[in-house]
């Protein structure tokens, strides 16, 4: 019988290792502008509802692994996994206020996650906004440029967690290659 403490340490390395390769994939920040969304928003915002308020420090784990592993300074490190990581608190405290249920049986648990998405992502913008005024001492285009991060973080809440929540929330079966290939 599997104990608590170690499907917990095994949910939080694959929320970090998911969120990391995520990241990777999706491409380094230099090209953030001509990303449409933001692949690890949508698995940290699941990681946190699947796990719980205490995921949330692998979210800012993972993306200060990246930002350091892409050669970022420290502050374009930090700044942007600790707005992560308060974003994926954000976005859970609102998911439970709207009384989310990841079934989407209804359709309050669409307009749900639609606000979520809309209101969560403000806090890693409002982050990367301080990042953009410490780091680069910006001029107005600078600043605005982290508002871009609020669209790729909405449309990556929007798109992939719905797409992790809804194959978590069905009752797990042993896996037939059709649901290996959809995943």
């Amino acid at each position: 019988m599997e104990s608590r403490p170690l499907r917990q340490a095994a949910g939080a390395v694959l929320l970090v290792a998911l969120h990391f390769l995520a990241a990777i994939v999706h491409g380094d920040t230099t090209i953030l502008r001509e990303a449409v969304y933001w692949l690890p928003t949508g698995i940290a915002v699941a990681g946190v509802w699947l796990l719980g308020w205490r995921a949330a420090i692998y979210v800012a784990i993972a993306t200060f692994l990246h930002r350091a592993y892409i050669g970022r300074p420290f502050a374009e490190a930090f700044l942007p996994a600790v707005g992560n990581g308060l974003e994926a608190l954000a976005a859970l405290a609102l998911l439970r206020r709207f009384q989310f249920d990841p079934t989407f049986h209804r359709l309050r648990d669409v307009l749900a996650l639609i606000a979520t998405a809309a209101i969560a992502p403000m806090v890693s913008t409002a982050m990367a906004a301080l990042m953009y005024v410490y780091v680069h001492h910006p001029n107005a285009g600078s600043v605005a440029a982290a508002w871009g991060w609020w669209r790729m973080n909405t449309l990556g809440i929007m798109v992939i967690t719905p797409t992790i929540l809804s194959w978590t929330s069905g009752r797990w079966s042993r896996p037939t290659r059709r649901t290996v290939v959809e995943v």
